[in-house]
């Protein structure tokens, strides 16, 4: 029985061009090479129809295929770049940017990565089969396994699957952003979240859908500390008794509420029929327009050393009514004056943290009801009298007859 051998002949060629500082292994690579130099190709047909281009690399089949004139590329992979004649793009594995044309500047790292990319540019993507957004992206970032660009100018971390994002995991790393957009659910967990300095906010909020925030275990929606971690605080919390938010603020500051120019609606539902409380001291600066009516509580039951107030015409007397010009804004009033009041109805009047004197008009109400109830005895007296004489002139003229 015969043995047949029969022998494969390998070939490998291996150019070097010392004036061009080109070199070459493989069959075809650098063929056309002509003003170019300082190429590097390595492989079957890699930089095969490059002629002039420069300073670039191909490592792997038919990468850079078909660049000619175009330099600084770098291609490692089968088929990476193949049909690229673009500037500065570097490809990192098989069919990496091998769409390309005349894209510039782009990076792909990975099995198909940037593979549709034809004329985009400033494009780094880094994963297996990831994508830009469209074949003339710009600037887009895609980073993970099989993840897909969004939109021009934008970074993109993983694909659907992804549930979620570490940032230096437990580091204390600090994340720095500029403006940004959320789109979808977001969910914040594990401990503090803080946002820096806001003074120099300008932008627009719009809100796309509801806001869905979740209390903390001790019922805490959101709580702001004006130093450190405890001590004096601004707090919006759920009411354990009705389950709607309240907000308050500790350490015995003030709590504003603000607007430029504009109106501050509290509304309760569409129809605006709510009941608002104010349990404490309320201080209104300027003026104060109700619809509606003033009712102020009043019930016996909430009084204890009822005394009636008794005469008060002498010291309703003593009391003269103004008119004047309010100084901060120019309008003419009618009004009394908290010494004039002072001075005869103490009780209604009170001092502010500025020393400012303030008066109780509701408290006046009284005053003048009794002072018109007086007045009113004044008057029957008046009118008795007046009865009487009238019986007595009667009385007098019949007697002359």
């Amino acid at each position: 029985m015969k043995k047949i051998f029969t022998l494969l002949a390998l070939t490998i060629t291996f150019n070097m061009n010392a004036q061009t500082d080109n070199t070459s292994t493989g069959t075809s690579a650098l063929n056309s090479i002509s003003t170019g130099d300082n190429n590097s190709a390595f492989g079957v047909n890699a930089l095969t129809a490059n002629s002039s281009g420069g300073a670039n690399t191909a490592i792997g089949k038919e990468a850079l295929y078909s660049n000619t004139t175009s330099s600084s590329s770098t291609a490692v992979g089968n088929y990476s770049l193949k049909n690229s004649n673009g500037f500065y793009n570097t490809a990192v594995g098989t069919y990496s940017l091998y769409g390309n044309t005349s894209g510039a500047r782009n990076v792909g790292i990975g099995l198909n990565s940037l593979f549709t990319n034809t004329t985009g540019s400033y494009n780094t993507a880094i994963g297996y089969e990831t994508y830009a957004s469209a074949a003339d992206a710009t600037n887009q970032t895609v980073i993970g396994y099989q993840a897909t660009g969004q939109a021009n100018n934008s970074v993109v971390l993983g694909n659907d699957d992804v549930t979620a994002v570490y940032m230096g995991e437990d580091s204390g790393a600090t994340v720095y952003a500029g403006e940004g957009s959320f789109t979808g659910d977001m969910t914040i967990g594990g401990d503090d979240l803080t946002i820096g300095d806001l003074s120099a906010f300008s932008g627009s909020f719009t809100q796309r859908s509801a806001i869905d925030v979740v209390a903390h275990s001790d019922g805490d929606l959101m709580t702001g500390y004006i130093n450190g971690s405890t001590g004096d605080r601004f707090n919006i919390e759920l009411d354990a008794g009705n389950s709607l938010a309240k907000i308050s603020s500790g350490g015995g500051y003030d709590l504003t509420f603000s607007t430029e120019g504009g109106t501050m609606n509290f509304e309760s539902n569409g129809f605006e029929t709510g009941t608002y409380a104010f349990n404490g001291n309320t201080t209104v600066s300027n003026d104060l327009t109700v619809s509606g009516d003033v009712v102020v509580s009043s019930d016996a039951r909430l009084k204890a050393n009822i005394v009636s107030l008794g005469s008060t015409l002498a010291k309703l007397i003593l009391i003269d009514g103004k008119t004047y010009t309010m100084k901060k804004d120019g309008k003419q009033k009618i009004g009394v004056l908290a010494q004039d009041i002072q001075k005869v109805f103490p009780e209604l009047v009170s001092e502010g943290d500025n020393e400012m004197l303030a008066v109780n008009y509701q408290g006046l109400v009284p005053v003048l009801i009794n002072a018109l109830k007086e007045q009113q005895a004044e008057i029957n007296k008046l009118k008795e009298q007046e009865q009487r004489l009238e019986k007595l002139e009667k009385l007098i003229y019949q007697m002359k007859k």
